[in-house]
């Protein structure tokens, strides 16, 4: 299998080379790493009728707390829905029931998914003809492990508004003698809500500093300064499942962090 390194200023992205989809019963298991973009093409149909399904398993490590999401995007399409399709399902990792989406006729919106495991599923009736490219990567979300002094934690997309539905754990560690002072410049959370969304309803988004149980919703962190009593501070934020429109925010927070005597 081909792999090649591009560099985007200071990021470097594995890419997979492209892969060849084969008619058959059984499932393929493809392994996607951290910031690796994976090209799959379509069997080649030849009449007969035809199924193909990968398994896109996201490889992370077992005390990796940083999150990532799944983005699969079709570069090429060439199916009738009357003929053949290629069909995403998330394998949900709670309660919630799996998300399907379907791609032909031209509908090639981008699918993005918050698990770590996917489902693609690939149809040609007998008969039909047509094929798709698929795009699929790992794409950094938030949160991690925060060693370095002087540094910063973003929201996700920061500047832009974070999405829906997401948690991210941040924990910032400084060495022997030291402790962590953060200071939040900009912290402004949504607070709207589907439901109910008092204030302190734990309905809104939020910021929890795990070491004091201390919540901070809407703009209360903004200019303002949290120095732990431990070598390490840890905070986990979460979205609500409020969709933010185009026009709404942006809503995010850019907290940046230096270690201090204790």
């Amino acid at each position: 299998m081909i792999r090649a390194v591009v560099i985007f200023g200071a990021l470097a992205t594995l890419v997979r080379g492209q892969i060849q989809g084969i008619c058959g019963p059984e499932t393929v298991t493809l392994e996607l790493h951290k910031g690796e973009t994976i090209y799959i093409d379509t069997p080649v149909a030849d009449g007969s009728y035809c199924k193909a399904e990968w398994h896109i398993d996201l490889i992370r490590g077992h005390d990796d707390i940083s999150q990532w999401r799944i983005d699969v995007e079709i570069e090429e399409m060439d199916l009738k829905c009357s003929e053949g399709s290629v069909t995403i399902l998330s394998v949900t990792e709670d309660v919630d029931p799996p998300k399907k989406y379907e791609f032909c006729d031209g509908k090639a919106k981008p699918f993005y998914s918050h698990e770590h495991d996917l489902l693609l599923n690939y149809v040609m009736k007998r008969g039909g003809s047509g094929g798709a490219r698929i795009k699929v990567s790992a794409e950094y979300l938030c949160g991690g492990r925060y060693v370095e002094d002087n540094s910063f934690i973003l929201s996700p997309y920061y500047p832009n508004n974070y999405p829906d539905s997401v948690s991210c754990i941040y924990q910032i560690s400084a060495p022997d003698g030291k402790v962590p002072k953060m200071t939040c410049d900009v912290f402004d959370l949504n607070t709207k809500c589907k439901n109910a969304c008092a204030p302190g309803s734990g309905n809104r988004d939020y910021m929890l500093d795990m070491l004091t149980f201390e919540s901070y919703e809407g703009k209360q962190l903004e200019g303002k300064t949290i120095k732990s009593k431990r070598f390490h501070q840890t905070l986990y934020f979460v979205s609500n499942d409020y969709k933010l429109s185009g026009n709404e925010g942006p809503y995010g927070f850019n907290c940046s962090y230096t270690f201090v005597d204790k």
